[in-house]
């Protein structure tokens, strides 16, 4: 599961249990100050720690996502 969420993170998104999850969406959210554990209950409620994994790892590659928005 890593590997799949990580290759979707360098083209941004993050795929969690099917569902496309736009890692710009996670990026903003944690500009305006939410956190990691906040994000995750509003994504997926009883999947968190899929979710918190897929931030993870999208935030591994910040450069790649954001970059794709130049």
């Amino acid at each position: 599961m890593f590997q799949s969420i990580t290759r979707h993170a360098i083209t941004g998104e993050a795929v969690i249990r099917g569902t496309q999850i736009p890692v710009e969406f996670v990026i903003d959210m944690m500009r305006e100050g939410y956190e990691f554990e906040s994000i995750a209950k509003v994504l997926i409620d009883d999947h968190e720690s899929d979710a918190l994994e897929a931030m993870h790892c999208a935030l591994l590659f910040p450069e790649a996502v954001l970059g794709s928005r130049n």
